[in-house]
């Protein structure tokens, strides 16, 4: 069997859905430990662990980033992936 996959950006709209039952979610456990300790969700795949690792770095719009920060998120950058 195939099973759809959904893509979502936003963590509270999948733990929604996990709480509906509508399948299994990937996230992190600040946003399912509450869920996980009064047993609406349970944790399932405990050994999988993703390849995929993201991310973001927030700065100000119509602004560059200075020489240091630049150099900062290359070398996180380099050291993630």
């Amino acid at each position: 069997h195939c099973f759809p996959k959904f893509k979502c950006n936003d963590g509270d709209f999948l733990v929604d859905l996990a709480l509906q039952h509508q399948g299994i979610v990937y996230l992190p456990e600040f946003l399912v430990t509450r869920y996980i300790e009064s047993k609406q969700l349970i944790k399932c795949l405990e050994d999988y662990k993703s390849q995929i690792r993201y991310f973001y770095v927030a700065c100000p719009k119509n602004q560059k980033l200075s020489r240091r920060a630049r150099l900062f998120v290359d070398f996180l950058s380099k050291k993630l992936n």
